[in-house]
């Protein structure tokens, strides 16, 4: 009697009675006809305009054998300076035209690509052989043979890694296309117009084209490194991403082991060369914008530098991307997929106080040598009476303060090294003892009441800095650590590079006079722009040691 009757199927129990039934589902909808293409809508968009930048890189590159003819044609050795200005040009247009349509494999735009390098390489080359009797033949012949060949050898391994572009996924190709190719391709056309621009006034201002060599030689060496390093950054676009963090100079060295001075030898090697790279581009910066003729010893040695910058660049591309491709190789080898790589890959440990501290010996070393050479300088100059010494010291000065002020002074903030602060600010007030002794023997009565009013100054900064110091050694670790890196550390090295540009442009007016003397308003035009750098260093110094 207590067990419950038996349900009949046809009956629905009490939960179903009282559920609400179910509301019938609306119909599917028409799937839209742009719905079936797997490829992106910008890759669309580049794919409709790609013609018309194939046509663009074909016209860029046609005068430069245009130049070629006409310098055979007449006899002007004007059209060969024509050739530097657009030969750079000539060789980016090239690259950008024949990674625009990856998957084009037709024979009409095989054969636009083959025209577009006899016009850029063979041609030019060809013409050449027939014009400046004065040039021995033999050794045309051996220059020209090497172009050449260079020329077709780099075209058909463009050709071969062409094909690699091609299999990438529809939204990995459009964004090489974009971000890889057609952003940094236009870019780099830009940068070698601008440059293009001052030998082009030159021209205009003086009749005689000796006087513009320098800075034409100039612009083709940077234009050239330029139209360089744009190849290696489209050749390297196409490896994942995670390789390219691994071994790409750019991606994997960080402030943090340059502060810490963690690298391995090989990013040694690579950091030593990419600082040969950077100074052979700041000497031709300094010789670009310059009129005057040129020895023969000037002119080979701006064509060394030239390739020297050019060599040093090539190697560091070709190393990044045989290292890259022998990764993605091994990867493949093993079956990995990307983000099984990816996630391989250890990550690096968080930046610790203790790491950034540890090399503060080095920078304190530093900045007593740069005070030091300051105190010798004055001293000289004070000895000898010879005033070039004085403008050398002062040309320096503000190297001497960005590595004794910000570097030195603020390298250990945690141990007070009384000791070492007071001969740092001995070292480098004495420079000024000594251009006071100089003034005196020289009678210069009003440049000893600016070098006091100097050695006050520094008195009072010397006396504060000590005090900020000591407020900013009271940070926790993390603040600290971001002090180092983001407040001393980068903004030290940023205005480092404008220092040295201006400084070189100095150094460019001393190598052309052969005195310094004669040179005197760009050495004090280039240490009060170098002042104002430092002064903003400090300045951004002192906000970083302030709280958020």
């Amino acid at each position: 009697l207590s067990s419950p009757p038996p349900k009949s199927p046809l009956r629905p129990d009490d939960s179903q009675i009282d559920a609400p039934a179910p509301s019938p589902s609306p119909p599917p909808l028409p799937s839209p006809v742009d719905q079936t293409s797997s490829s992106p809508p910008n890759f669309t968009l580049i794919s409709s305009c790609s013609n018309f930048f194939v046509a663009a890189s074909f016209l860029i590159s046609c005068p430069f054998a245009f130049t070629k003819a006409a310098q055979t044609a007449t006899d002007d050795e004007a059209w060969s300076d024509t050739g530097f200005l657009v030969g750079p040009m000539c060789a980016a247009s090239l690259l950008t035209g024949m990674f625009l349509q990856p998957l084009n494999t037709s024979l009409l735009h095989r054969t636009l690509l083959t025209l577009q390098l006899f016009v850029c390489f063979i041609l030019p080359d060809t013409i050449d052989l027939s014009t400046a009797k004065k040039s021995p033949r033999a050794m045309r012949y051996v220059v020209a043979g090497v172009r050449i060949s260079l020329g077709v050898t780099l075209f058909f391994l463009l050709l071969k890694w062409r094909k690699r572009v091609a299999s990438l996924t529809p939204d990995r190709l459009s964004k090489f296309l974009t971000d890889s190719l057609l952003i940094p391709g236009i870019r780099t056309l830009v940068i070698l117009a601008f440059f293009a621009l001052d030998p082009v006034r030159c021209w205009e201002e003086y009749p005689d084209r000796s006087m513009c060599k320098r800075t034409l030689i100039s612009q083709a060496a940077i234009g050239l490194m330029a139209v360089i390093q744009y190849m290696f950054s489209v050749l390297v676009a196409v490896f994942p991403v995670h390789v390219i963090k691994k071994h790409s100079l750019s991606e994997s060295l960080s402030l943090y082991k340059i502060a810490t001075f963690n690298l391995k030898k090989l990013e040694l090697v690579k950091i030593g060369g990419f600082l040969v790279t950077i100074s052979c581009a700041f000497f031709l910066l300094a010789q670009y914008n310059s009129r005057g003729r040129m020895n023969r010893g000037e002119v080979l040695c701006l064509l060394a530098v030239g390739m020297l910058g050019v060599l040093s660049i090539s190697v560091l591309g070709i190393w990044e991307w045989a290292l890259m491709l022998r990764k993605t190789f091994r990867e493949r080898s093993t079956s990995l997929s990307p983000s099984e790589a990816a996630a391989s890959t250890p990550a690096p440990a968080p930046p610790t106080t203790e790491h950034v501290l540890k090399l503060h010996w080095l920078y304190e070393a530093l900045g007593l040598f740069a005070t030091s050479l300051s105190l010798a300088l004055g001293t000289l100059e004070a000895i000898t009476l010879d005033t070039s010494y004085g403008s050398v010291q002062y040309a320096l000065m503000p190297f001497v303060m960005l590595a004794s002020l910000p570097l030195a002074f603020f390298s250990d903030v945690r141990n007070k090294r009384r000791t070492f602060l007071t001969i740092l600010w001995l070292t480098f007030v004495s420079g000024e003892f000594a251009a006071m002794v100089f003034n005196i023997r020289t009678d210069s009565f009003s440049a000893f009441g600016v070098n006091v009013g100097r050695v006050i100054f520094w008195c009072v900064l010397f006396r504060y800095g000590k005090k900020a110091r000591a407020k900013i050694g009271s940070m926790n670790d993390a603040d600290l650590t971001n002090f180092y890196l983001d407040g001393v550390l980068k903004n030290t090295l940023s205005s480092l590079t404008g220092m040295l540009f201006v400084m070189f442009r100095a150094f460019n007016c001393v190598l052309g006079k052969r005195s310094i003397s004669a040179c005197m308003n760009d050495v004090w035009c280039a240490m009060f722009i170098s002042l104002y750098l430092v002064c903003f260093v400090i300045i951004k110094i002192l906000v970083a040691s302030m709280p958020e």
